[in-house]
């Protein structure tokens, strides 16, 4: 599982709005291809961009069984 973050600033300080995805390939098609593969993982980037608003993070089994009470899939 994988949460999509949305912040009002650059510097990810005001959350905006998150949302649950089970793959990344949602997020993808979600944003209109706007996000890529190669965005996901952070890179230092030199440039402010508007995918400095974006952040994704991976949900381990665990605490995706914790925080949102869904077992895992087989």
């Amino acid at each position: 599982m994988y949460i999509f973050l949305i912040y009002n600033d650059s510097k990810r300080q005001n959350l905006c709005a998150w949302y649950k995805f089970s793959k990344i390939k949602d997020i993808i098609k979600f944003t209109n291809n706007l996000f890529r593969y190669s965005d996901v993982v952070p890179r230092g980037k030199i440039y402010k961009t508007y995918k400095t608003h974006f952040h994704i993070i991976k949900v381990s089994p665990i605490d995706k069984y914790n925080y949102f009470g869904i077992k895992n899939e087989i």
